[in-house]
């Protein structure tokens, strides 16, 4: 039955005329009956209204079978969650918007749009009333997954997500009674995993402490430059580019063989800060030198590991696998063309002609694109 023909049926069950049903709905009563005539369909974003209008779910209105509904979901879940790992983060929050207006009793994509403020956030295209509307409508979201939702990790991942957003929305008393539901570090469920299992399993769960755990928050915390209560940067610039040089020892450190996977991105990331530093300080030698480590990093990830599974030869994490088809990208712009992007601002304008700035280029052309 399709959808027209679901409209008219529950219409006429309620005694209905065309022209109330347009009256609640703020349309003309013409366009009801094109509905009803199958000769266009309503706006996704009148769903809604008509699931209240009616007193039916959206999968009655819809003519979706529970079984064809959970395919879907899990599709547009899927396809929403490809989008954003791939930097296409306004599509990801368009098609998450529609899903949710779709199957809005759907938990899932409650989330998946509700978690989509974390990127529209930084979106200097988007309104800025529309993100106070959006911020509000994300954190009634995840309310409603916290206090409605069975599924453990999803309430754990609305929690997580809400933190940030009360204190966006200046409720820092909501955030703490939040933030004191979660256990200490050192009962998380990666450290037990390491407890409780054995053989195989226990050296896996290990590596993954390890590896996508302390490594990596490690990294991050070393080069968080917060404010302290005046406003002012903890590190000052040249501080900064120390911190980041440790953060390069010790990447050289745990990957000796620089198999970094994983992380090639930070040590990327790194020289790049460090390239940039030296070049506003009008030293060239040491902003070719960490630009070319820079690019060294870029080509080896964007050869050995984007969208591959790769295999650590360094002694900490040998023979374990990774793989780079998970990786979540910012933007559209793959790594290559986001340093090319850095290559081309003022600052290097004085070492631009160097033979060493040439090859660089030319050594990261081949790999400029977007992310796929």
């Amino acid at each position: 039955m399709s959808i027209g023909t679901t409209i008219k049926k529950l219409r006429r069950e309620r005694d209905m005329t065309q022209e109330q049903l347009a009256e609640y709905l703020g349309i003309s009563a013409c366009a009801i009956s094109q509905w009803e005539c199958d000769r266009t369909a309503p706006d996704i974003s009148q769903i809604p209204l008509l699931v209240r209008i009616f007193g039916v779910t959206s999968d009655e209105l819809l003519g979706i079978s529970d079984l064809n509904k959970e395919a879907e979901i899990s599709r547009l879940h899927d396809e929403i969650n490809e989008l954003s790992r791939i930097g296409k983060k306004r599509e990801s929050f368009d098609l998450a918007e529609k899903a949710h207006k779709m199957y809005p009793d759907s938990y899932d994509l409650m989330y998946a749009y509700a978690s989509q403020f974390s990127y529209i956030y930084y979106d200097k295209n988007f309104p800025e009333d529309e993100k106070k509307k959006l911020l509000m409508e994300s954190i009634k979201l995840l309310e409603a997954i916290m206090a409605g939702c069975t599924d453990e990790n999803l309430r754990i991942n609305a929690m997580s997500t809400i933190l940030w957003m009360y204190r966006e929305n200046g409720e820092i008393d909501k955030a703490w009674e939040v933030a004191k539901k979660f256990p200490r570090l050192i009962n998380s469920y990666e450290f037990h995993r390491v407890h409780i299992s054995n053989g195989d399993e226990r050296i896996d769960a290990h590596m993954d402490l390890l590896y996508h755990g302390l490594i990596q928050h490690l990294l991050n915390s070393i080069v968080r430059n917060y404010k302290d209560s005046s406003g002012k940067r903890f590190f000052n610039h040249s501080e900064m580019c120390l911190l980041y040089k440790k953060m390069i020892d010790i990447l050289d450190v745990i990957f000796e063989n620089g198999d970094l996977g994983f992380y090639f991105s930070d040590y990327s990331d790194a020289h790049k800060f460090i390239a940039k530093y030296y070049a506003q300080e009008g030293d060239s030698e040491n902003s070719l030198t960490y630009l070319e480590g820079a690019a060294d990093a870029v080509v080896a990830y964007m050869r050995d590991y984007y969208q591959k599974d790769y295999t650590h030869t360094s002694l900490l994490f040998k023979g374990v696998t990774t793989s780079g088809k998970e990786i979540w990208y910012q933007s559209t712009d793959n790594d290559a063309s986001n340093l090319l992007a850095e290559m081309k601002k003022p600052h290097y304008d004085f070492i631009r002609t160097d033979e060493r700035f040439t090859a660089i280029e030319e050594k990261l052309a081949p790999f400029a694109g977007k992310w796929e």
